[in-house]
């Protein structure tokens, strides 16, 4: 998460202070927290050690040449994860460009129902597609123009690792420093202001039009799969 953003409670900011510092190790994911951190590790004791990325190649399926690919969001249907910013925007891009692809909704939660009525009340019955929760999602992933993670807070979603591994561009939030390790801005998608449906549509129509810059994002987020392996990553921890 954000450390900045979101501190930790009193007690636990205590204990850091007198515990951090007597351990062999302290490792992080990301240069943001690595910051935080030198303020209670010393050093040579502090390391950044990035989250493997999920083994989904056995998920591979074909691509569908037949079907026109997809906006894709994986994950729960609350308030906190921005679903209702992501639907403002993608309005906002389909009533600009009609033929835009459909937007896929992979997952469910306790805003489904609000969101449904949502998207009706922007008339997207025939745009939005809600798939519901599903236990394998390797074919949204394989059928995907790129993903959208719109989170209003957020950790580090491992659908942003899984659409790694899928080389899919994506589109982040700027409000996890965890995400921002690998999803790098003008590389291989785009960081967004959170709770901000106007620079979200942008970025999503950059990447519907931009055919050279979708090839470009997706050939970096393969590249950065491919430093991300959990061969690569076990090797740093054992070095």
């Amino acid at each position: 998460g954000n450390m900045s953003a979101e501190p930790l409670p009193w007690p636990w900011r205590i204990l850091r202070r007198l515990t951090y510092f007597q351990a062999d190790l302290v490792t992080t994911n990301n240069e943001d927290s690595y910051r935080i951190l030198r303020k209670f590790v010393p050093y040579r004791k502090l390391t950044i050690l990035p989250n493997p990325l999920p083994d989904l190649q056995h998920l591979h399926v074909p691509k569908d040449p037949q079907s026109q690919k997809s906006i894709l969001y994986v994950g729960r249907l609350s308030y906190e994860k921005g679903v209702h910013i992501l639907l403002t925007a993608y309005s906002d891009m389909a009533r600009q460009y009609p033929a835009c692809p459909a937007l896929v909704i992979v997952g469910d939660g306790p805003s489904r129902i609000d969101l449904e009525i949502l998207a009706s009340k922007l008339g997207l019955q025939e745009k939005v597609i809600w798939k519901g929760e599903q236990h394998n999602v390797a074919k949204y992933y394989s059928n995907a123009h790129f993903l959208v993670v719109p989170s209003l807070r957020e950790g580090l979603p491992n659908v942003v690792l899984e659409a790694l591994v899928f080389e899919l561009p994506i589109i982040i939030t700027a409000c996890s420093m965890a995400t921002k390790a690998y999803v790098k801005d003008g590389y291989n998608g785009f960081v967004v202001p959170p709770a901000n449906a106007e620079s979200l549509a942008q970025a999503m129509t950059k990447l519907y039009l931009g055919k050279e810059l979708h090839g470009r994002f997706s050939i970096f987020s393969g590249t950065l799969a491919k430093r991300l392996s959990a061969d690569e990553v076990f090797t740093k921890w054992s070095a």
